[in-house]
């Protein structure tokens, strides 16, 4: 027959600790397995997700913690954590005043076309020693 002993850390062949037997590891309660005794757990929105920054990063330290959570409620003013402003590159601009470039450029008097690029620049449209001034 096989021998448990070795596996088991005893001395004496065919004899389990009163852990493995399922006994002397003390007296479990039925409710312990029970769905109704412990409170269901709580459904978690997106909106209550930890956000980059919002964590404690495993630290223990209490300010570093009570200012992780005052970040993630929203309850600091901190500059670090505030968002930036609008950059409001799709805000209309106002239209400025008409000058005479705008009303030569607009009437076709002046030989030269805009280049929109990353930085708008002029160009001539005929070399500018044969332009008569």
């Amino acid at each position: 027959m096989f021998d448990m002993s070795s596996y088991h850390g005893t001395e004496i062949a065919g004899e389990l600790p009163k852990s493995a037997a399922g006994g002397g590891g003390g007296d479990v309660e039925a409710a312990a397995f029970s769905s109704t005794s412990r409170p269901p757990t709580k459904r978690v929105t997106p909106t209550e997700f930890l956000k980059k920054g919002g964590g404690t990063g495993g630290t223990t330290r209490r300010d570093a913690i009570e200012k992780a959570v005052a970040v993630r409620e929203g309850k600091t003013d901190d500059d670090k954590t505030r968002a930036p402003p609008p950059a409001g590159a799709f805000v209309q601009r106002s239209n400025p005043p008409n000058t005479e470039l705008r009303r030569l450029y607009e009437r076709g008097d002046l030989p030269l076309s805009i280049l929109h690029g990353v930085k708008r620049r002029l160009q001539w449209t005929i070399e500018v020693t044969r332009l008569d001034l």
